[in-house]
């Protein structure tokens, strides 16, 4: 049985959590501090985007799309990017790339890539599908809750570590 379920308010926040990275990217965090708001950092919009967006990818590829095309297309929207990137980086440096760098793992085991935004990658290619291998099933009632908690978690965490 297919849930084909699409969770139109998950884009919108997905959407603005995006938007949240790019400003924390271009030094928001920094203007916000010194002009009295140090409460509102935009790092936890990068932890609430992963979140949200692994939830989706792990639910679409466990409704419908086979495990083998699920990689496939997850490895085509990051491959190309991340290896033009890559090769750029060790172009521009003397370091010596990691055995794990081209396969975007150097993150996995607690390394800095030479091409250090790609440290997402990791991220965002191996854990979804570690989540779908394992096969856990979340009850529908379930999810929403779970979302919340995690996110306030994450925010939790978020703050500790910024102190």
């Amino acid at each position: 049985m297919s849930d084909s379920r699409h969770w139109n308010e998950l884009d919108g926040m997905r959407g603005i959590l995006a938007l949240g990275v790019v400003f924390l990217h271009f030094g928001a965090n920094s203007f916000f501090i010194k002009n009295g708001f140090a409460g509102f950092q935009l790092q936890l919009s990068v932890d609430v985007f992963f979140l949200l967006s692994g939830f989706v990818l792990t639910h679409s590829a466990r409704n419908g799309v086979q495990f083998g095309q699920f990689i496939y297309r997850r490895f085509w929207r990051l491959a190309p990017v991340f290896f033009v990137t890559t090769c750029l980086s060790l172009a521009a440096t003397s370091t010596l790339p990691h055995p794990l760098e081209f396969l975007g793992a150097v993150p996995l085991i607690g390394g800095d890539p030479v091409n250090g935004p790609a440290w997402s990658v990791a991220w965002e290619f191996y854990l979804p599908l570690t989540a779908v291998l394992l096969s856990v099933r979340i009850p529908q009632v379930a999810v929403r809750p779970l979302l919340l908690m995690s996110i306030v978690a994450l925010g939790t965490v978020d703050i500790w570590v910024e102190d």
